[in-house]
């Protein structure tokens, strides 16, 4: 319930960074700046959304700590995050670009059919 309690705070929080202006500036963070150049780059893009669609990551999974191991596409509104199953707060939460989590972990390919409304688990990066 916990877990529900953050991600509801971080879907609260990414709704108020999409009202304001300066999401296109500050506030939305460039994943291959914060990777420093070491992303893949795959040019078969799998999901329906465009690779600018924004998304929800946890910075344990944009600074290499975690793999991406829970996923949701959350029914209200499309919106997709990528979490590595831990705990988080509202300050874990990066706002990036869908193409850049691609590019950072294309085994996302597996759940880009996934309609809203449904997550998907895994318990290692090798999981199907």
């Amino acid at each position: 319930m916990k877990d529900k309690v953050c991600l509801l705070a971080i879907k609260s929080r990414f709704a108020e960074l999409r009202k304001s202006e300066s999401c296109g500036g500050k506030k939305v963070m460039n994943l291959k700046q914060l990777l420093q150049g070491k992303i893949r780059v795959n040019n078969k893009f799998p999901f329906v959304n465009t690779r600018d669609t924004a998304c929800i990551i946890c910075n344990h999974i944009v600074n290499g700590e975690s793999p991406i191991l829970f996923v949701s596409h959350d029914e209200d509104d499309g919106m997709w995050q990528f979490l590595c199953g831990g705990s988080h707060g509202v300050e874990d939460a990066k706002v990036v670009a869908l193409g850049e989590v691609f590019d950072l972990d294309p085994s996302i390919e597996k759940v880009a059919e996934m309609p809203c409304g449904y997550c998907a688990t895994r318990d290692k990066i090798d999981d199907d």
